[in-house]
């Protein structure tokens, strides 16, 4: 595991240089407004551990949303200055749990906390729900290294889909179509969405 780590976090680091992520301050992130999956605590639990170990360090990236409406950037120095965007998380959001109760921990070193204060970002700018939903589910389920979707979690995600396919919310009961042309309409209009989720292609016949 040491060694795989080693290497994972070699490629990144690398990576982070090529690419020039921006970096945020772990305070300014806020969990999803619709999350692909519930956060597991033992897996959060084991992030702290690996962080006050210093075992994991900034280079990995978290990816975030920021919502701008009418704007088309966002000033590089103000998100590294931090306090003045909220960056909602799409992908990490257990290591956002994780950081944050480390730094709000009175008993978490100094430091640690200077340390683990600011993070790599992947910054995307006024993504759409289903944006975000698409985002943050390919990036778990193509991240082998971290703590994968269980086949629930995404019966779930599915049907949370199908319910906003039908304009419900996902704590609404499935519906009940009585209109054969809106159920068809809302039927394709699903299929499309998990297809694009799955990057697979639907035939319309």
């Amino acid at each position: 595991m040491g060694v795989k780590y080693l290497i994972i976090s070699f490629i990144l680091i690398i990576l982070f240089i090529l690419v020039k992520y921006m970096e945020g301050h772990v305070e300014d992130l806020v969990a999803p407004d619709d999350p692909v999956r519930p956060l597991l605590m033992r897996h959060v639990a084991s992030l702290k551990e690996q962080f006050e170990n210093t075992q994991l360090l900034p280079s990995n990236p978290i990816i975030v949303n920021i919502s701008l409406p009418g704007k088309d950037n966002i000033n590089k120095d103000l998100l590294e200055k931090g306090g003045v965007y909220m960056l909602e998380v799409l992908a990490g959001n257990h290591r956002r749990e994780a950081l944050q109760q480390l730094l709000s921990a009175a008993e978490t070193p100094l430091w640690l906390k200077e340390k683990l204060k600011r993070w790599p970002m992947q910054v995307y700018l006024n993504l759409t729900k289903y944006q975000k939903i698409k985002v943050a589910y390919r990036d778990n389920m193509t991240e082998e290294y971290r703590e994968g979707m269980t086949y629930q979690h995404i019966a779930v995600l599915f049907r949370k889909e199908l319910l906003y396919a039908f304009g419900l919310g996902p704590d609404d009961p499935t519906p009940e179509v009585t209109n054969r042309k809106d159920e068809f309409n809302s039927a394709a209009k699903w299929r499309q969405g998990i297809a694009d989720l799955l990057s697979c292609h639907v035939s319309t016949t």
